[in-house]
């Protein structure tokens, strides 16, 4: 991806400090969001654990630490907890069901149906199938009503994400050899491939605001990954994580107004869940 950097200076008790206009995206935004962290599933300490970092990329901490495998970490609608998969026999689970927070009233989606994520009004749900035998972006009703598919180019993808108005969905499909972060409106219409460059990206998450996009980028096909931030139009970057070994991917932001699941009415299903957090 190509940036044209255009330097600009600040005064500071006559220092001038010369800086782009991508560190002054990225210091305007991150100041703005100073509290919000990131969640992201890491291999830097050989198997799989769930690790929290601040927005700017800083203060990384890991939050789990067990024998089994832990990724697909999500934040609770309140910020306080962190729900997150973990398969120590390797079985997976193959369906998507909605049900009360209470376990009662479960519905199984849909047989083929893979990565949920609920909109933010609790209304929708946006996922993967395999039900006309390719991978595709789908929305439905949470009441199994108004199933739309959303994505028609045959071509793998995955990560379905919610703008925090409603209005699109990024996720990330492969193209030319690559995976690329796309955007698409819930009507799908509109669809935006937003990273160009020859690596891999997957995984996005938006900012709070709307304004930014956190994914997962590597050279191969995940291995190495690190966690990198764009604005939602695709024009700046910058790498968040930089550990030297093991693989970053799977990032999530930390809500202030966005729900895993909506108003704690409803839980997604979609593998074994734990709360590290009390």
């Amino acid at each position: 991806m190509q940036f044209k950097l255009i330097p600009r200076c600040l005064l500071f008790a006559g220092l001038c400090v010369c800086l782009t206009s991508e560190e002054l995206w990225l210091k305007s935004a991150l100041a703005e969001h100073h509290k919000t962290q990131i969640i992201f599933s890491s291999t830097r300490d050989r198997n799989t654990q769930i690790y929290v970092m601040d927005s700017d990329g800083t203060n990384h901490r890991r939050l789990a630490a067990n024998q089994a495998e832990n990724y697909r970490p999500a934040w609770s609608p309140d910020g306080k907890k962190i729900a997150f998969s973990s398969s120590p026999d390797g079985k997976k689970i193959v369906h998507i069901a909605v049900m009360d927070a209470d376990g009662k009233n479960r519905v199984k989606l849909e047989h083929h149906a893979m990565q949920p994520s609920w909109s933010p009004d609790g209304k929708k749900i946006a996922y993967v199938s395999l039900t006309d035998g390719v991978e595709e972006i789908y929305v439905i009703g949470a009441n199994k009503r108004g199933r739309k598919r959303l994505t028609h180019d045959l071509r793998v993808k995955g990560r379905p994400s919610w703008s925090p108005d409603g209005g699109r969905i990024a996720y990330w499909g492969e193209e030319e050899g690559f995976f690329h972060i796309y955007v698409v409106g819930v009507d799908g219409k509109n669809l935006k491939r937003l990273t160009h460059n020859e690596e891999n990206h997957r995984g996005p998450a938006w900012s709070p605001d709307g304004e930014a996009i956190a994914y997962a980028n590597s050279d191969a096909f995940l291995f190495g990954a690190k966690i990198h931030l764009m604005t939602a139009d695709g024009k700046y970057l910058k790498q968040l994580s930089k550990v030297r070994d093991g693989t970053d991917y799977q990032p999530d932001f930390s809500p202030v107004g966005l729900a895993v699941s909506p108003s704690s009415k409803t839980a997604t299903i979609w593998g074994k869940l734990k709360i590290p957090f009390k």
